[in-house]
């Protein structure tokens, strides 16, 4: 598996930190096709929380698992959640994708443009145990340095903590607030979320941790092109990562801007 487009992504995202040096949840324009009777496709912003695996660091030799696979949570209860679980049920092993994905982002700092385009999966232990995401090939595919196979110690349920595990506890007791374009019916009072529970806290808090971990999903994105453009200095650069369908292969092309 070649790392060029990973670690290109890497050095580039570590290029534009702000002060403290730390590379928060990079946020992309996600862009996925109609689902059912929708006419336009869909966009929005996600906050990419790094690889699968590792985050955003580079594969070190302690680290359980290492991928190229791109990972954020989103809420079971949303429509964008819906429409990923709808589309990769239909999708088809070749021919037509309907779980497509693009993805877009801005570096301002280093004037540079990144597309990421793909298929795109949900993930919650429901869909899994229904067979409804691909979940040992899927990592399978994208393994690093593991030899092809998956170790013991690491699963899609652990890999779930540990996207949990990074939000604040206000971005985790949003996952308990009412689903987004539900009718509004008053502000609703929301309170810090733990990671995990230890049994004193109150009822209110249990309650609302339950929902919230219940609801928290994550969007594994399975990239097969990826393009960097740099617009500084004229006249530009840009580079194109694309991977093979069949043998798995990544190959690089650099094109005029």
């Amino acid at each position: 598996m070649s790392l060029a487009w990973k670690n290109e992504l890497l050095k580039l995202l570590k290029e534009n930190v702000d002060s403290s040096g730390v590379i928060h949840p990079e946020y992309f324009q996600l862009a996925t096709l109609p689902t059912g009777n929708e006419i336009y496709p869909r966009n929005r912003t996600v906050a990419i929380r790094g690889f699968v695996g590792t985050g955003w660091h580079k594969p070190r030799p302690d680290d359980v698992l290492a991928t190229d696979l791109l990972v954020f949570s989103t809420d079971i209860a949303s429509h964008k959640a819906a429409e990923i679980a709808e589309q990769q049920k239909n999708t088809f092993p070749s021919g037509p994708i309907p779980n497509a994905f693009e993805m877009c982002g801005w570096l301002p700092k280093t004037m540079q443009q990144i597309r990421i385009s793909g298929q795109i999966w949900l993930y919650t232990p429901e869909l899994a145990d229904r067979n409804e995401f691909p979940a040992d090939k899927l990592i399978q595919d994208h393994l690093i340095n593991s030899n092809g196979r998956i170790p013991e110690e690491w699963s899609w349920e652990e890999e779930r903590r540990r996207i949990w595990e990074l939000h604040s506890p206000e971005l985790r007791a949003s996952f308990s607030t009412p689903p987004s374009y539900s009718k509004y019916q008053g502000d609703v009072k929301v309170s810090p979320l733990p990671s995990t529970l230890t049994g004193k806290e109150d009822p209110g808090v249990i309650e609302a941790w339950k929902t919230a971990w219940g609801r928290f999903s994550l969007v594994v994105c399975e990239a097969n092109e990826v393009e960097f453009l740099n617009l500084t200095p004229p006249p530009g650069k840009r580079v194109l990562h694309n991977r093979d369908l069949n043998t798995k292969q990544w190959s690089s092309t650099r094109v005029n801007v």
